[in-house]
């Protein structure tokens, strides 16, 4: 879904992949993390392959996951 911009998450170095992840009690799979994002707008993002977007953590560390899509 993401096309080029999803190959491009594995360049940053705090970057990783994760085949399966728990963000608050919900599962995801084949999702990349990536950790203290290079403008320091947030701290982590997380990235599904099939889904987009489904959660970052603010600067004050609060991790936001998404919970349905419309």
């Amino acid at each position: 879904m993401l096309g080029e911009e999803f190959k491009n998450l594995t360049s940053f170095n705090n970057s990783s992949f994760k085949e399966k992840i728990v963000l608050n009690n919900k599962s995801f799979e084949n999702v990349y993390c990536v950790l203290k994002s290079e403008n320091k707008l947030l701290t982590e993002l997380y990235f599904a392959k099939e889904i987009g977007l489904v959660g970052f953590k603010d600067l004050d560390s609060k991790l936001w996951v998404i919970d349905r899509i419309e």
